[in-house]
């Protein structure tokens, strides 16, 4: 199993997990076994065709009408990848938290979907991506829940990607039992980045848009939160940057509401809502 200090709160952490053992279980099977007849061996080769068929129509759909999705597996190569031309993360226990492009470690780097969803809306808020948000309550590390600017839309590119095995992700337990999801880009989504970086599918726009987001003076950002100031910082422990994310500031929504009053419930016709008069008053609003 995997576990992770509530005390960390840093963006990225290297759980207790061996990638010697993964596999996909649902793609396995023992040497031994046999087919029990041709007809189900055919079945499941139709079966494996019209998935792999499914696959890449999604991955082409990606490609022509997903510039977000695009931009959000560039972010994700950009943290995540061990991938000689990518960017990782030093060790979070260290002096320095943050690594240069030719900076090498021997464990895979994984990336909190928490801080992922902050660095999504400082996207959004910057232009960066063309997506919604709406608040959320949302625990955050230390099982306190706060209201944030949650995009769902982001959310869904990030499960799609997995889907897509673009993207794999780690289920971690602190030793207070707190969940936290972690994810990380497979190789099978650098390979993906990297063509569509080729054919200006992903094109120098959109990549600078992202690298603007993600780094300060040459260095990454981390995302951080003070459990005091209940704040999200993006911070550069380096450089000693950091700026206030203003994910936790909720905005106002203005509504009108009218009461409803079933007429048997009225003791008197002069108390009946006038609906009409009530929507007018929207109006004005």
């Amino acid at each position: 199993s995997s576990s992770y200090d509530d005390d960390d709160d840093d963006g990225m952490i290297i759980p207790t997990h061996d990638d010697r053992y993964d596999y996909d279980y649902a793609s396995s099977s023992d040497d031994g076994t046999k087919a029990s007849s041709s007809s189900s061996s055919s079945d499941t080769d139709d079966s494996a065709r019209r998935a792999k068929k499914n696959r890449i129509e999604r991955e082409r759909e990606l490609e022509r009408s997903s510039p977000e999705a695009l931009k959000l597996l560039y972010l994700m190569y950009m943290y995540t990848s061990d991938d000689d031309d990518g960017v990782v993360w030093g060790d979070p226990t260290s002096s320095s938290t943050t690594t240069s492009k030719k900076s090498r470690r021997a464990s895979p780097c994984w990336f909190r979907q928490l801080p992922i969803l902050v660095l999504i809306y400082e996207g959004i808020v910057r232009g960066v991506f063309d997506y919604d948000y709406a608040p959320q309550a949302v625990s955050v590390y230390g099982g306190a829940r706060i209201y944030l600017n949650i995009s769902e839309e982001g959310r869904d590119d990030l499960d799609d990607l997995r889907e897509l095995d673009m993207l794999k992700a780690l289920k971690v337990t602190s030793e207070q039992y707190n969940h936290a999801t972690l994810l990380k880009i497979t190789t099978k989504g650098v390979e993906f980045v990297k063509r569509v970086m080729a054919n200006n599918v992903l094109t120098a726009g959109m990549r600078k848009a992202v690298d603007s987001l993600i780094f300060e003076a040459g260095s990454l950002i981390q995302v951080r939160y003070d459990s005091a100031e209940k704040k999200f910082y993006l911070a550069v422990p380096d450089m000693n940057f950091s700026i206030a994310s203003t994910i936790t500031d909720i905005e106002e929504v203005p509504y009108v509401s009218s009461p409803y009053i079933v007429p048997c419930m009225l003791a008197n016709v002069a108390f009946t809502p006038d609906v009409a008069a009530g929507h007018r008053r929207a109006q004005r609003i």
